[in-house]
Order: structure tokens, then C-alpha cells, then sequence
């Protein structure tokens, strides 16, 4: 009965702790995949919503959600925000689960009782869900992605737990070659849960003694079946990426080389355990470049290969740290490790490895307070509620404050651009929510801050379209024009550029190169209505008969 109150008490605050954010904005990718996708109008054939709309990479499981959200209730964000924040929820309950069978083990926990091992994974669960760490995935609708993807981990994870307690294990594990499989539909970080069964297997539950190699290799022939079928559904992983290959910029058009990418991870880790320990600077969009320095460099990829391999060593005295060390880090490993994802840090990879480090953290306290006896009487039991209500309370009032900035396009750009005063894409972003706050001269000065920050990437011919946009709604079309010009010289598949260059071609009389750029924006984007309309204008025109001398103009 206590655990269910205690659980209830806890759901109801992260509801109130992410009411602020549940009427929040579609933000970032939340527009492009979510918003303007017409992909999602439909539900069948499941293909159309799992793959269809913008040129992006797809995660065709949580696709689908989205598109059955917008046939539930259109694109009122409301129900968006309150499938994630039930997602969360349900991760919070799957990881109690998972934390309490794992403090159990004897091999990795040192509590005596399975009572004992829940209650240190309810209070690690309990930190999990109201850390303000935890904000960015729950708050942000687009990173359901993250979210789907945590449970299906952990759901295989837990089912494979059950297997080891159960008499006819084949179902459960079944169940979690379901789970891993469905996972890889939903984001290519899964792949890592074959990985932490594996070691689970090797340092838990396998003979002590042996070291991580050993065990490694006798958990493979213990169950080959379920390892064979969990490997397996990498497959499936693999073929969302491979179809889609052409739409991943990271394949594409990397903006890091690999060796910039593993370098600069280290810095990543050190800022990600310190926002778990301190969470106060936190920031929608760092925008970090990687790190130049070759001492900071090589001090990084040492250090962390120094702590893998006295993980590696230690697991055969220590098989808990290092579980929680090495499944720390394979957690972390599909977006933070040689594969040079275009964002060098982003807080929402840190979701579900903070509930490993949390978990390790409420079990090292636990196994120190515990083997000092006096945790185990009832006035020690107590005088534990007081620190542990005043840590959760903290961590809400924080997570609260934070989740305010979901409030609004704006909140969240103003935060960011403060934070990451040198990142372009903060700058642009932050124009983007002052025009639609109608604040256009603000607006103008962010753009241009973007530009001067980036002023040859890619990324700035968005800025200068929108600069464009300003000065032609200005009387301009001079300087609109050139600023419309040097976007579509940037990034020739930039929508926004060609439009606001054939308005200011128009605008200046330049009729020929006006129809030309109208139908390269229509051709990147079909639902440009404005531009639609100035070609037919302009094409309307160009087919009238010239007027009659003295006769009146058409």
C-alpha cells in the first residue's frame, strides 16, 4: 500500500512540475516534423506517416504517435505534451522495476532483502523522473524519440530479469527480443540494450570470479538463443538507416570529422555529470564546436579510456561499479562515441543514462548507511524521510523553474542565445520567435548576429532569407535582394531564400528572374502559398495583351 501512495505522490508531482510546458509551442523540430509534416494527416498505409514528409530522418514508431495524436486532437500541442509527460511516467515505474531486480542481484547490491533493493530503486526513480535533467526529452515534444526509446530498453531489460526468476523463461525472453526489436523503430540508440543484457548477464549472473571477458563469453552460451535474437534486431536498425541514408546529414554532410567527434565527448560526459550532480546552466541549444586544443584532446580520450579500462579490470572484484560504469557509457555510446552526430551535446541523451548514475549513487549511499547497521532500525529508517523529501522537493522546484521556458518560442531561444551567446543557430532561432512576436528590428539585429557568427556555413542562408523577408516588407528590394541572393548562394535548397528573392526580383521589376526563383522555392516546398500566388500573378501578366496606345494600362 505504501509503495502505491508513495508512487501516486510522486506522478502527481512531475504533473504539476510540466503543466507549465503542456501548452508549450511545437519548437524546433517539433515545426518541420510534427507541425508542417502532411505526412501525419493520415494513418494508412503506415509507411506514409513512418517515412513520408520533410527531408529528415525518420524514427518511424514515434512518426506514428504523432500522426495518431494529430488524429485525436489536431495540432493542439496540449496532447502532445501529455503523451510524453505519460511516457516519462511509465519509464519512472519501469525503472523501479528494473533498478529493485537488479539491487537484488547478490552479486551487485548489498541489500538483504528484495524490500530493501526496491525501496533504493524507488528513491533512485523517484530522482530520475523530477530531475531537471530529465526536462528537455519530457518537455520537448519531438523527443518522444528519446523517450519511446528508454523504454524500450528498459522494458528489455526488465523482461529479461523476469526470465532469470521464472520457471518457463522462454517466454520472457521472448518478450524482450519483442521489446528490442519494436525499440529499434523508434531511435538507433537501442542498440545498446543487447549490449547491457549481455553484461548484465556476465557480471550478475554468471559464476563470480571470472572477469568480464569470461563471463561475457559464458552468458553468450548460457542463452544463446535470447543473445542471438537480441543482437538480432539490430538488423532493424540498420535498415531504417539504410533507407533513409540520403536524408542523414551525418552521412551526408558531416560537420565533424570522427576523431573531432571522440575527442570532444569527454568535455560532453564532464558537462553531463556535472548538470546531473549541479543541475543549474542548463541550455536548449549549446551549439559546441569541437575542442582544438591537442593536449585537451588527448588529456579527454585518455582519461576516458583510462576509466573503461579500470572498469574492465575491476569487474571481476567489483562486478557492480563496473556494471554501473561500463553501462553508463554503452548507454551513452550510439550518440557519443566515434559516430559524428551533428550536435556535439545535447542534454536529452543524458534521459536514460542518469538513471543509471542515479541508481549507482542511491545504491553506493544505501550499501555505506546499511553497513554501519544503523539504516536497517526504524529510527534510521526515519531519520532518512527528512533528506530524502527535501532532495525530491529541490529537484521539482528546480525542474519546475526550468520547465517555464517551454513556455514560448521565445522563452526558450532567449534562454538559449544568453547561454550560447556564440552559437548561430541560437541567434537565428531567436529572431525567428522576436518576428513572430513582431519585433522586427530585434529581430534583424539577431539575424545578423547569426550571420556574423557563421558567416559561410550552411546554416546561415536561413538568416539572411529572413533578413530578406524584413527589408522587402520594409520598402527595400534592393537590399532584400541581395540579402535573398547570398542565402541561395549559401544553401541552394533553401526554400525561404529563393521566395524572398523572387519577391524582391518582382518588387524591383525583374520579372523573368522573379518567375524563375518562384519556381525553384515551389519546387523545394509546395506549400509556399504566398509564392504560389506571386507566380500566378506574374504569370497572369506576363500573358496580357499590351494595351492599346492611349488606351488604359492593364
Amino acid at each position: 500500500m505504501l509503495p502505491t501512495i508513495v508512487a501516486s505522490a510522486v506522478a502527481a508531482a512531475v504533473i504539476v512540475v510540466y503543466a507549465p510546458a503542456c501548452r508549450g509551442p511545437f519548437l524546433y523540430d517539433d515545426i518541420f516534423e510534427i507541425e508542417n509534416n502532411p505526412a501525419l494527416k493520415t494513418l494508412w498505409p503506415v509507411t506514409v506517416p513512418m517515412f513520408g514528409g520533410p527531408p529528415f530522418p525518420k524514427r518511424p514508431l514515434p512518426s506514428y504517435t504523432f500522426a495518431l495524436d494529430r488524429s485525436l486532437h489536431g495540432l493542439d500541442t496540449f496532447g502532445f505534451h501529455a503523451v510524453n509527460v505519460a511516457i516519462h511516467l511509465l519509464n519512472g515505474l519501469l525503472a523501479w522495476q528494473v533498478g529493485a531486480a537488479v539491487l537484488a542481484c547478490r552479486r551487485i547490491g548489498c541489500h538483504s532483502t528484495r524490500r530493501q533493493a526496491g525501496l533504493v530503486a524507488g528513491l533512485a526513480a523517484a530522482a530520475w523522473v523530477l530531475h531537471p535533467l530529465t526536462t528537455q526529452p519530457v518537455a520537448y515534444i519531438y523527443q518522444r524519440i528519446e523517450l519511446l526509446g528508454a523504454m524500450a530498453i528498459l522494458a528489455t531489460l526488465a523482461c529479461f530479469l523476469k526470465s532469470l526468476r521464472a520457471p518457463r523463461p522462454v517466454g520472457w525472453q521472448a518478450a524482450a527480443v519483442a521489446a528490442c526489436a519494436v525499440g529499434m523503430l523508434c531511435k538507433e540508440t537501442v542498440v545498446a540494450a543487447p549490449l547491457l543484457v549481455l553484461l548484465f548477464d556476465a557480471l550478475a549472473v554468471q559464476p563470480s570470479g571470472e572477469g568480464l571477458v569470461r563471463g561475457l563469453g559464458r552468458g553468450l552460451r548460457s542463452r544463446p538463443a535470447l543473445h542471438a535474437g537480441l543482437w538480432g534486431t539490430i538488423a532493424i536498425a540498420v535498415w531504417v538507416v539504410w533507407v533513409q541514408r540520403d536524408v542523414y546529414r551525418e552521412l551526408t554532410a558531416p560537420l565533424w570529422t570522427r576523431w573531432e567527434y571522440l575527442a570532444t565527448q569527454p568535455a560532453a560526459i564532464g558537462r553531463y555529470l556535472r548538470l546531473a550532480a549541479f543541475p543549474v546552466g542548463q541550455c536548449f541549444d549549446y551549439g559546441w564546436t569541437p575542442v582544438v586544443s591537442p593536449v585537451a584532446r588527448l588529456c579527454g580520450v585518455v582519461g576516458l579510456s583510462l576509466v573503461v579500462g579500470l572498469a574492465v579490470a575491476a569487474a571481476r572484484r567489483l562486478p557492480g561499479p563496473a556494471l554501473a560504469v561500463i553501462g553508463f557509457l554503452a548507454v551513452l555510446a550510439p550518440t557519443s562515441s566515434l559516430i559524428p552526430v551533428n550536435d556535439l551535446i545535447v542534454e536529452h541523451r543524458m534521459y536514460l543514462p542518469l538513471f543509471v548514475l542515479l541508481l549507482t549513487v542511491a545504491a553506493g549511499i544505501a550499501c555505506l548507511v546499511g553497513g554501519r547497521g544503523w539504516a536497517t532500525t526504524r529510527l534510521g529508517r526515519r531519520a532518512g524521510i527528512a533528506p530524502t523529501l527535501m532532495l525530491l522537493a529541490v529537484l521539482a522546484a528546480i525542474s519546475a523553474e526550468r520547465v517555464r521556458v517551454y513556455r514560448s518560442l521565445l522563452a526558450v531561444w532567449s534562454d538559449a542565445a544568453i547561454k550560447a551567446p556564440r552559437n548561430p543557430r541560437a541567434q537565428l532561432w531567436l529572431g525567428i520567435a522576436l518576428v513572430e512576436q513582431g519585433r522586427p528590428d530585434e529581430a534583424f539585429a539577431a539575424f545578423g548576429r547569426s550571420v556574423d557568427l557563421a558567416p559561410d556555413r550552411t546554416d546561415s542562408a536561413r538568416a539572411h532569407a529572413w533578413r530578406a523577408a524584413i527589408l522587402g516588407r520594409d520598402g527595400r528590394p534592393a537590399e532584400a535582394h541581395a540579402e535573398a541572393s547570398r542565402a541561395t548562394e549559401l544553401n541552394g535548397r533553401e526554400p525561404l531564400g529563393w521566395a524572398n528573392l523572387a519577391r524582391a526580383a518582382a518588387d524591383l521589376g525583374r520579372t523573368t528572374e522573379a518567375v524563375a526563383a518562384c519556381r525553384r522555392a515551389l519546387a523545394l516546398d509546395p506549400a509556399l502559398g504566398p509564392t504560389a500566388r506571386l507566380l500566378a500573378r506574374l504569370e497572369n501578366a506576363a500573358v496580357q495583351p499590351p494595351a492599346e496606345p492611349g488606351g488604359p494600362t492593364p
